[in-house]
């Protein structure tokens, strides 16, 4: 799969996982914590993409010590993100969820500032916060809508749904993530058949696990 779309559809996956979790937490605190967080994350993967080649970077992320962890966390996410399903009303442990950085929407962002970084002139800090700020912002927006009623409202169990969900469909990213090439960040050729294939795979088990909660709750 191309580079370059997977880092897209990442970025877009976790996105809309972060903003649904943040609108149905409208307090300014938590979307505060959100943001300090991620741009922190990107001034750091900015830090590292700064010293590192596109090869080098594919190497590490090929490293079974690196991607075996991952689909381990995004695991633990999923079933962290069922159980939160269960928690007593007014909870609220499972908002925070949401502001924990996933390892695909990490990877996804490392991908965005490579490219920033090869694109620009920017320093590797500064690549990172502007992806990083880019991607908070785009979340904060989607969260102020998702929070303004009544046709955008969302809902904690609908929120905690696509959070798992997102987290099922890391279970292919990942994979696709080896398959991809440095290369294809910046310019791809891009196997369009077999690009549509993953990606219907990848929102088949988002379908999935909306189904699975369905079956629990009907039975």
């Amino acid at each position: 799969m191309d580079g370059f779309l997977l880092t897209l559809g990442g970025l877009g996956l976790f996105a809309a996982r972060d903003a649904k979790g943040l609108a149905w937490n409208s307090g300014p605190g938590l979307r505060a914590l959100y943001a300090v967080v991620f741009l922190a994350v990107g001034a750091a993967l900015g830090s590292v993409a700064e010293q590192v080649s596109g090869d080098e970077a594919q190497a590490m992320l090929r490293n079974a010590c690196l991607w075996g962890p991952s689909l381990g966390i995004h695991a633990l996410l999923w079933i962290a993100f069922q159980r939160a399903k269960q928690a007593r009303r007014g909870a609220r442990w499972p908002t925070g969820l949401f502001v924990l950085p996933a390892p695909v929407s990490l990877y996804s962002l490392g991908g965005g500032v490579w490219v920033t970084l090869q694109r620009t002139n920017l320093t590797g800090i500064a690549a990172g916060a502007l992806v990083a700020g880019l991607f908070v912002a785009s979340v904060l927006v989607a969260a102020w809508l998702g929070n303004s009623p009544p046709r955008l409202a969302t809902n904690g169990r609908a929120a905690l749904e696509w959070g798992a969900a997102a987290n099922l469909a890391a279970f292919l990213l990942i994979p696709l993530q080896q398959e991809s090439r440095a290369s294809g960040l910046l310019a791809p050729p891009v196997n369009w058949s077999r690009t549509a294939v993953a990606w219907f795979i990848v929102l088949a088990l988002v379908g999935a696990s909306f189904g699975f909660n369905r079956i629990r709750r009907a039975s």
